[in-house]
């Protein structure tokens, strides 16, 4: 059985041919790996955001009812509202939440109260302890305190919680301002009575049905509600990321110029050496030989300068604690979140980013070198006098 040969003499011929101009390869797959990483990072940082976001939206309520007054938002009872909600057929749970805004030592932060028989941690904030009356468990962005430190908040009054914890880094995109206290201590803070709470997280069934219950629920409810589904908040959340994911997209019209303007200087680099091909020819070489001869030249540039870039993408996105997409995306004052996003399909992405610069760049080595190798040897050596 005959051993397949990766590496034959055309290929070491290539690399010969490369070193004799050691500068411009170097400069070409400086080149390429820039264009890589620059367009690869652009759309991995909007695949990963929009994945992110979905897997934490599935983790979120069917249904959010919150009960509306004449000024806004009104405090919903407890009591009345769980058993008005349980009462519509396809509802499978039904929970309380206590949650606001207050002042914290950095300006706002999200007050959510924990508690049995509450809704009480964001989706994907990836902690299990709740903290008891006094305590409190802040995100990495909440002031510089550590274990046992005092935390003022200021709401409807203020009040000093000792924090006993802080939420994981890696929880930064859903828990980065977010204060976890007891419910008691965040029905005080926010000024909510007794038996009151901010909204009701329900569950349903059947996803299908969102929709198809909201006339039942809103007629369960004696006062006015105004109920989100979890498709409503996808496509908020869907409509924001691709806004802010077109400006990243426009970024890649300068690669996309670079490799326009790279593609053109090859080519007219390559056709320039006819001569070369000439003198192949009449060695001996066959149209097969040299055409084999470019190509490999440029894979041998191409593929290490796709696969670098492609890693650098990687990194600088996917890499857990990475802070600029929070500063970039959200416009975060202070300490950006450091985010650990989703990385499914993020090689399917950077595959197709490194196919869409290879290609071309293979196509400027191949176009040149089947012209000149069909050519007659002493036309292109003719055209050097």
């Amino acid at each position: 059985m005959r051993r397949i040969r990766l590496i034959r003499p055309i290929h070491v011929w290539a690399m010969r041919d490369l070193l004799r101009r050691p500068g411009e390869a170097l400069f070409l797959g400086l080149v390429l790996t820039l264009i890589v990483a620059f367009s690869g990072t652009a759309l991995l940082l909007t695949h990963s955001l929009s994945s992110t976001a979905r897997g934490m939206i599935a983790q979120a309520p069917s249904l959010v009812i919150r009960k509306v007054g004449i000024t806004g938002w009104d405090p919903i009872p407890e009591n009345p509202a769980l058993i008005s909600a349980r009462a519509v057929h396809g509802v499978t749970s039904a929970r309380p939440r206590i949650w606001g805004f207050a002042g914290g030592p950095d300006g706002a932060v999200t007050v959510v109260g924990a508690g049995e028989g509450f809704e009480s941690l964001p989706p994907g904030a990836g902690i299990g302890r709740l903290p008891l009356e006094g305590e409190a468990i802040i995100g990495q962005g909440v002031g510089p305190l550590k274990e046992g430190d005092t935390l003022q908040l200021t709401g409807s009054v203020s009040l000093d919680f000792k924090v006993v914890d802080r939420f994981p880094e890696d929880t930064g995109i859903a828990a980065h301002d977010v204060v976890l206290l007891h419910k008691k201590d965040a029905m005080s803070l926010l000024g909510l009575p007794e038996g009151f709470a901010s909204d009701l997280a329900v569950h349903v069934f059947n996803e299908e049905e969102q929709s198809a219950i909201l006339p039942d629920l809103s007629k369960a409810f004696p006062w006015p509600v105004r109920i989100t589904t979890r498709r409503e908040t996808a496509g908020y959340y869907a409509a924001s990321l691709s806004k802010r994911g077109g400006i990243v997209v426009t970024t890649l019209i300068p690669s996309i110029m670079a490799l326009a303007l790279l593609m053109i200087y090859l080519i007219r680099e390559r056709t320039g050496q006819k001569h070369e091909v000439g003198l192949l020819k009449c060695l001996g070489w066959t149209t097969s030989d040299i055409v084999k001869t470019q190509v490999s030249r440029s894979v041998i540039i191409a593929l290490p300068a796709a696969a670098f870039g492609s890693l650098i993408s990687y990194v600088m996105v996917l890499r857990p604690g990475a802070r600029w997409p929070g500063a970039l995306f959200f416009g975060w004052d202070g300490l950006p979140p450091a985010l650990a996003l989703d990385a499914n399909g993020a090689v399917l992405v950077l595959i197709e980013i490194a196919c869409l610069v290879v290609v071309p760049f293979l196509a400027s080595a191949l176009w040149p070198a089947l012209q000149s190798g069909a050519a007659d040897p002493q036309d292109l050596i003719e055209e050097l006098e």
